[in-house]
């Protein structure tokens, strides 16, 4: 405990924040709302660098939820060069437990976060409530802003997918064994093909003859992109700016015949997920 540090509580709130002022001896010298707006941040540093001025003391500010709703306050703290204390929620519910409140508001709530600055030296319950924060550079931030962030989208699609794979097993018992990972790209692109899961099994009747097609013409393409590649290399060409040109175009339609390469090879793995899924007896699953 420090007799000479202003101590200020903060019970953070979605819209409006709570604020508790005191002194290191226990003694309130001031209450007020926050607003969660600029002009309110602004409000409340005024104040408590009015006070302490009067006091000529430390500021140590103690708040819940640090990095969540209490931001941007939390780092303009960090920023004024004052203490910031995170609360322990847990361990702040475990003392409010012990030492029960005779009603929850969230003025009460601010008194007893001031009530762990003089405590947390004396009882043991309040030890390790207060959780002091430090400073860290901006790329450190940006970094634990980045991993939080992967963090979260990782949790959504594991709950998005395990949501999946239940209804799967409801509908249509015996489709995920066609594949190893439900996230699989042609497997979502197969539940995806048709708004009625029950014809997953029965392809369009022109099918087959317009993938022949389309293999006739993209074998054309590439047979025609070959020869002249090959034209090119054994300088039949025209002149340099002939030659410049069809270098250009060569180079195009070789990143075409990748795309179209990669295209293939997609529709190979989409079909023979398909023809595995209809010899293990999908059909009639599907069916019923």
């Amino acid at each position: 405990m420090k007799a000479n540090e202003l101590q200020v509580a903060v019970d953070v709130g979605a819209r409006t924040h709570r604020v508790a002022v005191g002194d290191g001896c226990g003694r309130l010298l001031e209450e007020f709302d926050l607003e969660h707006t600029a002009a309110g941040f602004a409000g409340f540093f005024i104040r408590i660098e009015r006070l302490r001025g009067r006091r000529s003391a430390p500021v140590a500010v103690a708040m819940e939820g640090f990095n969540g709703w209490a931001r941007p306050l939390d780092r303009q703290v960090l920023e004024h060069g004052w203490k910031l204390y995170n609360v322990n929620n847990l361990k702040l519910a475990r003392y409010k437990e012990i030492f029960p409140a005779p009603a929850k508001t969230d003025a009460i709530d601010a008194r007893r976060i001031l009530e762990l600055f003089r405590l947390r030296g004396d009882l043991a319950v309040a030890r390790g409530v207060l959780q002091e924060i430090v400073a860290v550079t901006q790329e450190t931030e940006r970094l634990k802003r980045l991993t939080r962030r992967r963090r979260q989208l990782v949790n959504e699609k594991v709950r998005v997918l395990n949501r999946m794979q239940s209804d799967l097993q409801a509908v249509c018992p015996g489709l995920l064994a066609i594949t190893a990972q439900a996230d699989n790209l042609w497997f979502l692109s197969l539940l995806s093909a048709r708004e009625d899961m029950r014809r997953l099994g029965r392809p369009a009747p022109d099918f087959a003859a317009r993938a022949r097609r389309r293999g006739a013409r993209l074998l054309r393409e590439d047979r025609g992109l070959a020869a002249r590649s090959a034209l090119l290399a054994r300088g039949r060409v025209g002149g340099s700016d002939d030659r410049g040109r069809c270098a250009a175009r060569a180079r195009t339609q070789g990143r075409d015949c990748r795309a179209r390469s990669t295209h293939r090879a997609a529709h190979r793995e989409l079909r023979d997920g398909a023809a595995a899924a209809h010899d293990s007896g999908l059909r009639s699953n599907l069916r019923r």
